[in-house]
């Protein structure tokens, strides 16, 4: 089981994510903006971070940044899934050190699959 820290500014969205992920056995932490994500990355480091771009307290691209910068932090995968369409989005989440890349809304099983590939499981056919 998996601990999943889950950042949007979203409820709704947050509340469908947090029950897809849980329902598919991981433990999921939730923050609507950067600051409480940070809050809760330092609190327990999770096994991986789903990102959005577009945070109150701290955009979702200043968040990525501090959690690559920190010795305690730099390794966990963080999956970017943002509403931004622009392509300058993707290639800027990918410098800052996004390991995956998602635009909203993402598919179920899509989104599934990429957090397997991150936490290293082989998808379920």
């Amino acid at each position: 089981m998996a601990s999943i820290l889950l950042v949007d500014d979203d409820p709704q969205l947050l509340q469908a994510l947090k029950l897809l992920l849980t329902s598919h056995g991981h433990r999921v932490t939730t923050a609507e903006d950067g600051v409480l994500a940070m809050t809760q990355v330092y609190r327990a480091i999770p096994d991986l971070i789903i990102l959005d771009l577009g945070l109150p307290g701290g955009n979702g691209i200043m968040v990525l940044q501090r959690v690559r910068l920190s010795r305690r932090t730099s390794a966990v995968p963080v999956l970017v899934l943002t509403g931004k369409a622009e392509a300058e989005a993707e290639a800027t989440a990918r410098s800052a050190g996004a390991t995956e890349f998602l635009r909203k809304p993402a598919d179920p099983k899509e989104l599934l699959a990429a957090i397997d590939r991150l936490l290293g499981r082989q998808a379920a056919a």
